[in-house]
This record gives structure tokens, C-alpha cells and sequence, in this order.
């Protein structure tokens, strides 16, 4: 009985095994650098926010101390007309002044926006959770560092003189506390920075997808070269 040769099938499915298996490690490795990347550039963006936030504690915050404290009293239209609040707005806007910085805010207890480079937020509550357990003396308590930091991609941002379309950003909080010298860690405000970080976006976004293609071309074309020799061998 004559036993058909198998070579020829066997060396196709270990040709479709491996260019998957080569697709799947480009993907992943896509995957990896991409989140390193991201976190290289979050922590590198929140370093230059905390240096600006000690800029503005070193500053302006000592001015400022009361205003924060009496704003949960106050309504919007008090907190804009506070005898503070043009020397709030100068101290943000030089805060925003530094390269990408698109966005300042200020929140006092309760998340209560005390002062904002974008006015019409003067007045607003916010829910985001980490600014609230900041406010609220609660982060330092969970083993936390004092500044938090994440990428988001926002498809209206609005600043003080245009509104962007779909635009990455770094948002860093940092808690100001209420003595920076003594180990007391009770938080009195919180400062956001916005920084806009599309041009690093895109080259990752570029590199990433760069690498996986290039793997995957690679084995689609090692995969291709050894079938074409398969077809001219005759197996």
C-alpha cells in the first residue's frame, strides 16, 4: 500500500502556525511598548506639573490661602468678584503661560472650583473622585503620593480662547498641603494642570504600529517566499 507524502501539507500548516504566532507577538509587543511609552510620558509630564505647582505655592499660594477657604461660602458671581480673585486668575494664567499647559484649575473643599484659567467654570462642583479625596484630606491617608496623573483623549477641550477637537492630555493633580513643612498631610487644595500631549501621542501611536507592521509584512512575506518555493518544487 502506497502511503501518501504529508510533507507538503504539514509544511503549510506550520507556515500558518508561525506567521500567527509571529502576528500575535508583534501585536503584543505592540501592546508593551505602547504602555511603557505612555507611562514614560505621564510621568515626565506630571514632573514638569509639579514643579509648576511648587512654582505657585512658593508664589501665590500664600495670597491666595484665604480665598480658598472662604469660597465654599460663596456663590460664582462672589467667588469672580472676591478682592482675590484677579490675583487667583494673573497667578493661573502665568501657571498656564508654560509650554502645553492648556488648562488651570483651582478646587477648594468639596471639589468647589475656586479659580480656573477658564472663568465660566468659577463656581462649578466637580465629581471626579481623586480631586474630592484630595480635597477631602483622605488621599495621603491611603499610601498615595500627593500628585496623580492619567492620559485622556477628549473630544471638545475647552480653553480660555478656542475649543479643541480630540486632543490628548495629561491631567495632574497635585494636593497642596495644608503645612508642607510638619508631617501633617491634610490636604487644603488641589491644582490641576492640563497639558497637551498630542505630538508624543502620534509618535507613539506611529512607532507602535510601525513595529507591528513591519513583523507582520515580514512573516507574511517569509510565509509567501516558502510557499512559492513549495508550488515550484511541486510539494
Amino acid at each position: 500500500m502506497e502511503v501518501e507524502d504529508q510533507t507538503g501539507p504539514l509544511i503549510q500548516v506550520y507556515v500558518i502556525v508561525a506567521w500567527a504566532a509571529i502576528v500575535l507577538v508583534a501585536v503584543v509587543s505592540g501592546l508593551i511598548y505602547r504602555r511603557i511609552a505612555v507611562a514614560d510620558l505621564v510621568y515626565e509630564t506630571e514632573g514638569r506639573s509639579v514643579a509648576l505647582v511648587q512654582q505657585f505655592i512658593s508664589t501665590s499660594w500664600p495670597e491666595l490661602r484665604a480665598l480658598a477657604r472662604e469660597a465654599p461660602e460663596l456663590s460664582a458671581d462672589e467667588l469672580r468678584e472676591h478682592r482675590e480673585a484677579e490675583e487667583a486668575g494673573r497667578a493661573l494664567l502665568t501657571l498656564a503661560e508654560a509650554p502645553a499647559v492648556l488648562k488651570v484649575r483651582l478646587y477648594g473643599a468639596l471639589g468647589l472650583i475656586v479659580a480656573s484659567t477658564e472663568i465660566s467654570e468659577i463656581g462649578r462642583h466637580t465629581s471626579d473622585a481623586v480631586v474630592l479625596e484630595m480635597a477631602a484630606g483622605r488621599w495621603w491617608s491611603q499610601g498615595r503620593p500627593g500628585a496623580e496623573s492619567r492620559l485622556e483623549r477628549i473630544e471638545t477641550f475647552q480653553t480660555q480662547d478656542e475649543t479643541l477637537r480630540n486632543v490628548d492630555l495629561v491631567i495632574t493633580h497635585v494636593m497642596i498641603r495644608r503645612d508642607p513643612v510638619t508631617p501633617d498631610r491634610t490636604g487644603e487644595a488641589v491644582l490641576a494642570i492640563y497639558q497637551e500631549v498630542g505630538a508624543a501621542m502620534s509618535r507613539i501611536r506611529t512607532t507602535q504600529f510601525l513595529a507591528m507592521g513591519s513583523l507582520i509584512v515580514a512573516a507574511t512575506l517569509v510565509g509567501g517566499v516558502i510557499r512559492l518555493r513549495r508550488r515550484r518544487t511541486g510539494q
